[in-house]
């Protein structure tokens, strides 16, 4: 089973969270954001189709990234993701928060949200992590709101 469905299949079984930190520490190779994540990102959504436009990148290969890697690595990865796609691989979901910031910051991602929007996906299912649930549920009562506005269209 691939990584897309089996995060689909975890979500439908009550074990997001679980999957998204197992992924983490395995096929994500992020263990830090795990912890974080299991230390202060007790609330979530589940998958939100979202456009990847709207989340603010931290790696990537400009040196005023947070998280800066070599253009000719980073370039290697989207490419190589880019082909796979082509070819029928569907990207794990993306992981964007609000914990440490007042913006949504795409904390877990980066390459596959790029190769995504080189291949022309501009929405992609995207999970994400708040503080506290009362910032959980103003996010609900906004995204439904910006469903219908220009963001989506």
């Amino acid at each position: 089973m691939d990584m897309f469905t089996s995060a689909l299949e975890a979500d439908k079984d009550g074990r997001l969270t679980d999957w998204i930190i197992d992924y983490l520490h395995q096929s994500g190779d992020n263990n830090k954001l795990a912890g974080d994540l299991l230390r202060q990102g007790k609330y979530h959504t589940g998958f939100i189709n979202y456009p990847i436009d709207k989340l603010e990148k931290l790696l990537g290969p400009k040196k005023s990234f947070d998280y800066y890697e070599d253009p000719s690595s980073y370039e290697h990865r989207v490419l190589s993701m880019v082909e796979s796609i082509a070819n029928g691989w569907k990207p794990a979901p993306l992981i964007a928060s609000r914990i440490w910031s007042d913006h949504f910051e795409l904390h877990d991602g980066a390459h596959r949200a790029e190769a995504l929007r080189r291949s022309g996906v501009a929405s992609y299912p995207t999970v994400f992590y708040f503080e506290d649930e009362a910032s959980l549920n103003d996010f609900v009562v906004s995204f439904s709101a910006m469903k219908s506005s220009e963001l989506f269209l």
